[in-house]
């Protein structure tokens, strides 16, 4: 799971290089907007801890502020988000990746059965 949580991180790790790379100071702009509302989620998790430090933390808040059921579900699907949502981010690069290299045209002829080879 700690290998599959890191998946997302990594990518833009590796991406930001090939960003800047290709498209230099035009690729400042859009990693600006989607950092902003990623600082805007970060201090909303300030703010809870410093309302309700607890090491649950969202499902807690949730139990807390709605009712301890939705507390429940919200961790329950936090975890399987966790397990099941960042693995298969993380392994959808194998198939397309073996897919694009399957969709390569044959060079010999595309009849089948091929034909008998000519007679000398």
């Amino acid at each position: 799971m700690a290998l599959a949580s890191s998946g997302p991180t990594q990518s833009v790790a590796v991406s930001l290089a090939a960003i800047l790379a290709t498209v230099a100071y035009a690729g400042f702009l859009p990693i600006l907007i989607c950092f902003i509302p990623m600082l805007g989620i970060a201090i909303g998790y300030q703010r809870l801890n410093a309302w309700h430090t607890s090491a649950g933390a969202t499902y807690s808040w949730v139990g807390r502020a709605l009712n301890p059921h939705a507390g429940f579900l919200a961790g329950w699907l936090m975890l399987m988000y966790y397990t099941v949502g960042t693995t298969s981010l993380t392994c959808r690069s194998g198939p397309t990746s073996s897919a694009s290299s399957a969709t390569r045209r044959p060079t010999t002829s595309t009849r089948w059965p091929p034909s008998a080879p000519p007679s000398t």
